[in-house]
C-alpha cells in the first residue's frame, strides 16, 4: 500500500508584497589618467664598515708545473696567475702582442683550460693590453683568491 501524503491544513498569513525601492545607476564614463614617464634612480646604498651577510668562498691558487706552464716568448715559464700577473706588469710589448696574434689570445686559453678559471678567462678574452690585463687578473686575484 503506498505511503499517505500529510496535507498541512494549517492556516498561513497572507504576505503583504513590500514596495522596493529602485535605484537607477547613472552612467559614469571612467577615464583613464595617463601617468608622467619618470626615469628609474637607484639608490645608492651606503656601505660603511658593514661585513657582507654571505662570504663568497675563497678558492686556493693553482700552481701548475713543467709541461703546463705557461711559456712566454722570449721569456720566462709562468705557473700561476699571480706570475702572469707580475710579468704583465714589466711586459715587454713585442712579446705580449706575439700571444695575441691571429685573433687568438694564448693568455685566456692557458687560464681556462689549464688553470680552470672560466671567469677570469671570459674578462681576459676581451682586452688587447697588458695594463688591462694587468688591472683584471689583479682584481681577479684580490676577489677570489687566499
Amino acid at each position: 500500500m503506498p505511503a499517505k501524503k500529510k496535507i498541512n491544513t494549517k492556516k498561513t498569513k497572507p504576505v503583504k508584497a513590500r514596495a522596493k525601492k529602485v535605484q537607477t545607476k547613472k552612467s559614469i564614463k571612467k577615464t583613464r589618467v595617463k601617468k608622467p614617464i619618470t626615469k628609474k634612480t637607484r639608490v645608492k646604498k651606503s656601505t660603511g664598515n658593514k661585513k657582507p651577510a654571505t662570504r663568497r668562498r675563497r678558492k686556493n691558487l693553482i700552481v701548475v708545473w713543467d709541461e703546463r706552464c705557461f711559456f712566454v716568448h722570449n721569456g720566462p715559464a709562468l705557473g700561476s696567475l699571480a706570475d702572469l700577473s707580475c710579468w704583465l706588469s714589466t711586459a715587454d710589448p713585442e712579446n705580449f702582442k706575439y700571444h695575441l696574434a691571429d685573433g687568438r689570445n694564448d693568455f685566456a686559453d692557458w687560464i681556462k683550460y689549464v688553470l680552470g678559471d672560466k671567469s677570469c678567462a671570459g674578462k681576459i678574452k676581451k682586452t688587447r693590453t697588458p695594463a688591462g690585463m694587468y688591472k683584471i687578473i689583479s682584481r681577479h686575484l684580490k676577489e677570489n683568491y687566499v
